[in-house]
């Protein structure tokens, strides 16, 4: 579950509000899209939510129930596939692997993750956070 109280976002070097008074409650299968043009603070209200947002004044309620998911615009991890997928499910994904394109001998690969184009990068980074099995997923222009 996610619920905001009140949010209000307020950025300091700009002292201009991107969001203000908030209100918004998602219940579990429920889902949401925040649109907006490049550069109106889309990627910053996500990081509010997630506490990570410290360029900018952020006050309300945010309540985040069970594991969240996050998934950035440019995700990085430090290691290789097999470390990225390392303990997770993978077996029971193969639907997905399908889907997204992704070959599954590709998941045990010593290749850094460093080393992957950006789109390479969002697609297994997904499919790591989706075999994670969050309640909230959190997608930041995938």
């Amino acid at each position: 579950m996610l619920e905001l109280r009140n949010l209000t976002i307020q950025l300091d070097r700009e002292d201009r509000y991107l969001v203000k008074d908030l209100t918004l409650s998602l219940a579990a299968g429920e889902k949401a899209v925040l649109m907006g043009e490049e550069g109106n603070g889309k990627s910053t209200i996500l990081k509010a939510i997630l506490h990570q947002a410290g360029w900018c004044t952020v006050t309300g309620d945010i309540r985040l129930e069970g594991p969240v998911g996050c998934l950035s615009q440019f995700p990085s991890f430090d290691g290789t596939l097999a470390d990225l997928f390392d303990g997770l499910p993978v077996w029971n994904y193969t639907d997905v692997l399908t889907e997204l394109g992704i070959e599954y001998g590709r998941l045990f690969s010593s290749q850094p993750f460093s080393t992957l184009s950006g789109g390479e990068k969002v697609r297994y980074f997904l499919l790591s956070l989706l075999m994670q099995d969050p309640d909230i997923l959190l997608l930041d222009e995938p």
